[in-house]
C-alpha cells in the first residue's frame, strides 16, 4: 500500500473545519489557550496507520507532533502549522502476570493502569494524578509513585516498539539500540520517534499503604520545612513526602463550596504516604514525623496513617489539579534544603 492510500484513511480534522478547535484544545488539561495551530489532527488507528503517517511527512517535508494524552501544562504537542499526531488510539494493556510484565500503549491514563495492575496483585509506579497518558509521563522520566524505592518510572521500561523518522519500527531496549533507549528516560517530546507500546517490569502491591498528611497556616511554613527537612534524613525510600502551598479555592478551602470557613486562607500540606506491607512496617516507617514541627504549632487538620489502595492514590492529587482551570508553572528540581527555598 503506498503511503498516500495508507494516509487516506486516517481520519483530521483539518484547521477551518467546524471541529478543529475541539479537536486541538479539548484534550489539553491546562486551559492556557496554546499558541500553535497545526495545520491539523490525525487520528491514526494502529502501527501501520504511523507508518503512513510519518512516511508521507518526511516525503512532503511536513513536521509531525504528538500527543498521548494532553496532560503537558505547556502543551507541547500543540506546536504551529504542521500535523498534530493523537495516539487515543493506543490505549492498549496486555499484563504477563507470570513474568511480571506489563504491554502498555503511550494513552493509558495512569488511574487506569494502576487499576488493572491492583486487580492481579501487581503494581507499577505510575504517577501521582491519574489522567496524564503513560507514553508523555514515561518518555518525560516519570517521577512516580514510591520513586524513592523504585527509581523513576522510566527505570522500569523494558523495552519499547518504535517508528523512527525513516518510517522503520524497531524495538528499543537495553540490547537493542540502546542509545534509542537510553534516550527514553528524560527527552520528552524531543524523543525521536513514535513509541507505539511500552514493556513495562511490574512490582508485587504493596499489602499495606498508608497515608499520612497535615495542614498548618502558612505563617507557620518555616517551621513546618524545618521539620520535614529533618525528618526526611531519617525517613526509609519506601516513604515519601510532599509538600504543598495551597490558597483559599484548594479542595475544602475557605472559598471553596462547602469548605471549611474558619480556616486559614493559604496553609501549607505536608502529604506522607508508606509503600508497604504491614501496619507494623508503616507505623515504624513514619516515627522520624512523629515529632512534628514543634510545640504550640497546631495543624488545622490531621490524617493519621490512614490505610490507602494503590489505585485510589491519584484521587486526592486530582481534586488539588481540577479540570478546567489554567496552570501558569510546573514542578522543578534542586538540591537546595527546602528550608533554604522558601522566602
Amino acid at each position: 500500500m503506498s503511503d498516500s492510500v495508507g494516509t487516506a484513511r486516517v481520519r483530521r480534522v483539518a484547521r477551518g473545519d467546524d471541529a478543529y478547535d475541539t479537536a486541538v484544545r479539548d484534550p489539553l488539561f491546562n486551559r492556557l489557550v496554546p499558541g500553535g495551530t497545526p495545520d491539523a489532527v490525525a487520528y491514526p488507528q494502529s502501527e501501520a496507520d504511523l507508518v503512513a503517517l510519518v512516511s508521507a511527512a518526511r516525503d512532503s517535508g511536513e513536521k509531525l507532533a504528538l500527543r498521548s494524552g494532553g496532560h503537558s501544562w505547556v502543551a507541547a504537542s500543540v506546536r504551529e502549522d504542521g500535523l498534530l499526531v493523537d495516539l487515543q488510539a493506543f490505549d492498549q494493556v496486555v499484563i504477563d502476570t507470570t513474568a511480571r510484565t506489563a504491554a502498555v500503549g503511550p494513552a493509558v491514563r495512569g488511574g487506569e493502569l494502576g487499576q488493572a495492575l491492583v486487580a492481579v496483585d501487581l503494581a507499577f509506579p505510575v504517577g501521582h494524578c491519574g489522567r496524564p497518558g503513560i507514553g508523555g509521563f514515561l518518555l518525560g522520566g516519570g517521577l512516580g509513585l514510591n520513586w524513592g524505592q523504585w527509581l523513576p518510572s522510566c527505570f522500569s521500561i523494558r523495552s519499547m516498539r518504535v517508528v523512527l523518522a525513516s518510517g522503520e519500527v524497531v524495538t528499543a531496549s537495553a540490547t537493542q539500540n540502546p542509545d534509542l533507549f537510553w534516550l527514553a528516560r528524560g527527552s520528552g517530546p524531543g524523543f525521536p520517534g513514535i513509541v507505539t507500546e511500552f514493556e513495562l517490569d511490574l512490582r508485587p502491591l504493596p499489602r499495606d499503604i498508608r497515608l499520612s498528611s497535615w495542614v498548618f497556616d502558612l505563617a507557620q511554613v518555616e517551621a513546618v520545612a524545618e521539620w520535614v527537612s529533618r525528618a526526611v534524613r531519617a525517613l526509609p525510600a519506601s516513604v515519601e513526602v510532599s509538600v504543598v502551598l495551597q490558597g483559599p479555592e484548594r479542595p475544602d478551602g475557605p472559598a471553596t463550596a462547602g469548605g471549611d470557613t474558619d480556616a486559614p486562607t493559604h496553609v501549607v500540606g505536608v502529604v506522607a504516604i508508606s509503600y508497604t506491607d504491614t501496619e507494623a512496617e508503616a507505623r515504624e516507617a513514619f516515627a522520624a514525623l512523629d515529632e512534628g514541627p514543634g510545640t504550640g504549632i497546631r495543624s488545622w487538620e490531621h490524617t493519621d496513617r490512614v490505610r490507602v489502595a494503590f489505585d485510589e492514590l491519584h484521587v486526592g492529587v486530582d481534586a488539588t489539579y481540577p479540570d478546567g482551570h489554567r496552570y501558569l508553572a510546573d514542578t522543578f528540581w534542586s538540591p537546595r534544603d527546602l528550608g533554604d527555598l522558601l522566602p
